[in-house]
């Protein structure tokens, strides 16, 4: 069943547009990850300010911190397909300012800047992007149809390793992230094209009123509760650990490992996430949502210990555990974000997702912040981290059973108890 009376093509060509932005908006940020640390030297910043570079991709967690929950409110008010085409106005924005930067090699505070503008706008618009598929595509499979645009991501990362490593021997590293700055511009006649195809089968005006913002927030906390909370920090510190490392993982790799190394490894993680949709189909069949949190954060430990304790340096070793993280991590991440898309009535859904995706870039934000402040104990903070979401998760399996009725792996029970 299908919440609007949209053609299943329509469906599918708003999911690619939405597709394309992801494309447009991430090769430049996954660019950065994998290489800046290669890179740094190149931008025309002096060698004692380089160090000032290293954390680029932080930047892009500020203005979620700051206007994630504005953001989501915008969604609910305006539609998703309106706040993409201001989002990625700013994203273009700031794609431009990027370009400027590496033009007239500029100060690492400008470049940090002009990251914060093109990454929080490429951060931001996951919240419209999320809601569009769980509205359009509602239904028995909204979790695969969800699970789309995270996999796209991870097209994007791996076409910006492959053409990172081809365009950087044959350009050099300032052509090659000024090709992908100026392709991050396109994001706007993307958004705008998805706009129109999306007012041509469905009304981007809310079919409900749409409540002032503390009203808002007061009517979701009305519908959360403590499964809720616990449901998504069991989750948030995953994603926490995960997102710190792959800011970082030029630098961790980079003590064993070339830069052509090191992009290919980054290649390997993401292979597996290119079957996301596939892998999906996993939860829609069997919604046992908080068994595959419990088993994201065992297998993400385990990746962990065995990375940062240096236990495997060997490529191939490396290799094959990223493959294994990623193929476990993929199908948390569908369970993760798709009990949140069943479980938010549509009037506060995206009200909701800003608020999490608040949450979330502040503890990365943090996270990244001690890890760099304290470098000797990195290792131990994460771990802490991913304890406190093996305990969340295991809490959640226990209430889950014997307190909500098996709520995480039917969230729609939430509408109908308020019913």
């Amino acid at each position: 069943p299908i919440e609007l009376s949209v053609p299943f093509s329509k469906q599918l060509l708003i999911l690619f547009m939405t597709c394309m932005n992801l494309l447009s908006t991430n090769l430049l940020n996954n660019a950065f990850r994998s290489n800046i640390s290669f890179w740094k030297g190149m931008f025309g910043v002096p060698f004692i300010k380089q160090s000032e570079l290293q954390n680029i991709n932080v930047c892009n967690q500020i203005p979620v911190i700051l206007l994630g929950v504005p953001n989501g409110y915008l969604v609910d008010l305006l539609s998703p397909p309106i706040a993409l085409v201001v989002i990625s106005m700013v994203t273009g924005l700031g794609s431009f300012l990027i370009y400027s930067s590496l033009q007239f090699r500029a100060s690492p505070i400008f470049y940090m800047i002009a990251q914060v503008i093109y990454g929080g706008g490429m951060s931001l618009s996951r919240t419209p992007m999320q809601k569009i598929a769980s509205v359009l595509f509602a239904g028995p499979y909204v979790s695969t149809a969800m699970s789309v645009n995270h996999t796209f991501s991870h097209v994007a990362s791996i076409s910006s390793n492959l053409l990172s490593k081809m365009f950087g021997k044959l350009y050099g590293a300032v052509i090659t992230a000024t090709l992908f700055a100026l392709f991050g511009i396109f994001t706007m006649p993307i958004c705008m094209y998805l706009y129109a195809e999306y007012t041509l089968v469905a009304s981007v005006k809310s079919p409900t009123r749409v409540l002032p913002p503390i009203e808002g927030l007061k009517k979701l906390f009305q519908q959360t509760n403590i499964f809720y909370w616990l449901f998504y920090f069991s989750g948030c510190f995953v994603d926490v650990s995960a997102m710190t490392f792959k800011n970082q993982e030029s630098e961790i790799f980079k003590k064993h490992f070339g830069q052509d190394e090191v992009n290919e490894l980054s290649q390997f993680s993401k292979i597996p996430s290119l079957f996301g949709p596939f892998l999906a189909l996993i939860v829609d069949k069997y919604p046992y949502r908080d068994y595959f949190l419990l088993l994201g954060c065992i297998c993400r430990s385990i990746f962990s210990v065995l990375v940062l304790n240096d236990k495997l340096t060997n490529y191939w070793w490396v290799a094959l555990a990223r493959v294994i993280d990623s193929c476990v991590v993929s199908v948390f991440y569908t369970a993760w974000y798709s009990f949140f898309g069943i479980f938010l009535k549509k009037d506060v859904r995206g009200l909701g997702m800003g608020l999490n995706q608040s949450l979330g870039a502040f503890f990365t934000f943090s996270l990244s912040l001690l890890t760099k402040r304290f470098k000797g104990y990195s290792d131990r903070i994460t771990y802490f981290c991913l304890g406190f979401s093996a305990t969340c998760s295991l809490i959640t399996i226990y209430l889950n059973k014997y307190k909500f009725d098996g709520i995480a792996s039917n969230p729609a029970k939430n509408h109908s108890e308020q019913k």
